[in-house]
């Protein structure tokens, strides 16, 4: 038996609705596909973006290891330097007043000595420089 045209017509409406059915569901898949190519691309841009952000981290946290130590060198070094400003301001004060001692039985006012003057004034600005040198080693043990 032969089929009528009316059902050659149906059967052919049958296959091509389920062929487009086919290829939309293909389609959707390839789409699918294709955004988790994209996904899975960004990702591990991501990844290597981490990576760099990772290592900068690193690598400053061996620069303020490194910037620590410094720091540390530097306030050993402004104690001493506070220590012999400190020495050195008594041994100056002790020879002012020696001086001053000798001057007085000798009739004369110290303040006619250059040296007197000179090393008068530089006890003077010692006073100074160590709360400057001071100051300096609060501000560096904030740092460490």
């Amino acid at each position: 038996m032969k089929p009528t045209p009316e059902q050659v017509l149906s059967a052919l409406n049958k296959m091509i609705k389920e062929s487009k059915t086919e290829l939309k569901a293909e389609k959707v898949e390839l789409g699918l596909v294709d955004d988790m190519d994209t996904a899975a691309d960004r990702l591990n841009d991501s990844f290597g973006e981490a990576n760099k952000s990772v290592k900068k981290a690193s690598n400053l946290d061996d620069e303020l290891d490194k910037l620590k130590t410094k720091a540390n060198e530097i306030i050993r070094e402004l104690n001493g330097d506070s220590s012999d400003i400190n020495k050195r301001s008594d041994i100056g004060k002790k020879l002012l007043s020696n001086f001053e001692n000798a001057a007085k039985e000798l009739g004369i006012k110290p303040q006619q000595s250059q040296e007197y003057k000179f090393l008068s004034k530089l006890v003077d600005q010692a006073y100074e420089r160590d709360l400057t040198v001071k100051d300096w080693i609060r501000v560096t043990k904030k740092l460490v």
